[in-house]
């Protein structure tokens, strides 16, 4: 209970700290809590990958949800978590993030294509917790507690720093012109960042604030004041982007102007939300509804009821 209460309040961010002590108490005998911690779609088989952070499988799930399989093993490759994924469908590839490392798989035969190092400066606590591909292939890495973007070139696949940010940024998404970055703020401020120059960074302006948790004590070490945890974004019809609120929960709906400088903020009803860990898509979002085990799909119309509701666990 403990486990789903401090993950329903802080979303991955701070959960990251406490699960890690999770993965000692797992028995052989019975079946294991995945921890559904990140989503990716993958067009070209109109299914869904589903990363855990407990021991960085990765599952997929028939996008109507009738069944799951396995994409890599508990710790393939030497990976802990599966922090963030993001499939690139031009080139048919999935990118995993972990707290020290990305991995590149070929989507088609599951094969590791290369195992990328993050820099020490980049490995954050709590770790990196955005990933974002650009055109080109490029990846761009931000997280809670790093005021620098980084950038995997897709050729070398080197890390390298490649914009400061005013303030650090939780989750990214590249907007429908593939011109810009937009990033969320911990203070809920939404930024955007030209790719052709990461040094031109403006802040959107907002009608109205983003929802917040207040003050929480998650144990000892962490005191949250005001936080706003998102975990993915998405864009839908015209230029509206979706937010999907970690520590609320919360479905927040953000519509922007045609020159993408003003923005009004309106948070969504919905039913049944426990935790989003996941992540959001053009026509509806996946998230976890519980803590643990499970993964579901929601089409973007009210009242937000679930098509699906699918378990994932391992054994």
């Amino acid at each position: 209970m403990f486990i789903r209460q401090s993950m329903r309040l802080l979303g991955f961010l701070w959960a990251f700290v406490f699960l890690s002590g999770c993965q000692a108490e797992q028995s052989a005998q019975t079946e294991q809590p995945f921890y559904p911690i990140s989503v990716a779609y993958w067009a070209a088989q109109d299914v869904f990958l589903v990363g855990s952070y407990a021991d960085a499988s990765i599952q997929f799930v028939e996008a109507n949800g009738t069944k799951h399989r396995q994409f890599q093993p508990a710790y393939s490759d030497g990976r802990q978590h599966a922090l963030r994924l993001s499939v690139d469908n031009t080139r048919q590839r999935l990118w995993v993030l972990d707290q020290d490392n990305v991995s590149l798989y070929a989507l088609n035969n599951q094969q590791l294509l290369q195992k990328i190092a993050l820099p020490s400066q980049a490995q954050c606590q709590p770790p990196l917790t955005a990933l974002v591909l650009d055109n080109t292939g490029a990846a761009y890495l931000s997280g809670v507690n790093c005021t620098q973007i980084y950038r995997v070139d897709p050729n070398s696949m080197q890390v390298l720093a490649w914009g400061n940010v005013p303030k650090p940024l939780n989750a990214l998404i590249l907007n429908k012109s593939a011109q810009y970055l937009f990033g969320i703020a911990h203070d809920g401020s939404l930024w955007r960042i030209a790719l052709a120059n990461p040094q031109n960074v403006m802040t959107v302006q907002l009608n109205s604030p983003l929802p917040k948790e207040q003050t929480t004590v998650l144990n000892s070490n962490w005191l949250i004041w005001n936080l706003v945890s998102v975990q993915a974004m998405s864009w839908q019809a015209g230029s509206v982007l979706y937010l999907l609120h970690g520590t609320m929960p919360q479905l927040v709906k953000v519509e922007l102007t045609l020159d993408e400088h003003y923005a009004n903020v309106k948070p969504l009803a919905h039913t049944g939300f426990d935790s989003l860990m996941a992540g959001v898509y053009q026509n509806g979002f996946a998230y976890t509804p519980q803590a643990d085990t499970h993964v579901a799909w929601y089409r973007d119309n009210p009242p937000f009821s679930p098509v699906w509701v699918r378990r994932v666990a391992t054994n």
